[in-house]
């Protein structure tokens, strides 16, 4: 039928396999390769795996492909430090994983009241993208080994 056809094309969100890592690290978006860079000389293999290995590591698949991986990595002075990196595909599907993005954060806010992490100010995507699902940022700073400027971002869960 004509609504399952469609249903393929919608992306959806499921557990990260291993895989899923080098997948992405192949693919991934420049601002997002260029951060990682910028922030600790990251690679994104690396940081892929490294997310995935805290566990509730999610993948975003579409058209059979890895969209993006998000998750939460630990806790940093209290804060549930929250991160998403993804391809180019990103743009594409932005309406309706939009949508479904608040869920997720919500879902990462029951274990953790305050949710953040750093964006590089070069990320606009991510940005726009942060500040539609409610994160406030502080001033950008110099960070990493060539003082790029990065934004801190936070965001407290509403009962809190």
């Amino acid at each position: 039928s004509m609504s399952n056809g469609v249903k393929l094309y919608k992306p959806f969100v499921r557990e990260a396999v291993l895989s899923d890592c080098e997948e992405l690290s192949a693919t991934m978006r420049q601002e997002d390769v260029q951060e990682l860079w910028y922030h600790s000389r990251t690679l994104p293999l690396y940081a892929l795996v490294n997310g995935f290995e805290w566990g509730n590591c999610k993948t975003v698949e579409w058209q059979g492909r890895v969209v993006a991986m998000f998750g939460v990595s630990g806790k940093l002075n209290g804060v549930g430090v929250c991160w998403m990196l993804a391809s180019d595909d990103l743009v594409k599907i932005k309406k309706s994983f939009l949508k479904e993005c608040r869920k997720y954060v919500s879902n990462m806010h029951k274990d953790y009241p305050v949710l953040g992490n750093t964006v590089w100010a070069g990320n606009a995507v991510h940005i726009q993208w942060l500040k539609w699902l409610g994160f406030q940022f502080q001033p950008a700073v110099a960070c990493g080994p060539d003082g790029e400027l990065f934004h801190e971002f936070f965001k407290v869960r509403e009962d809190v």
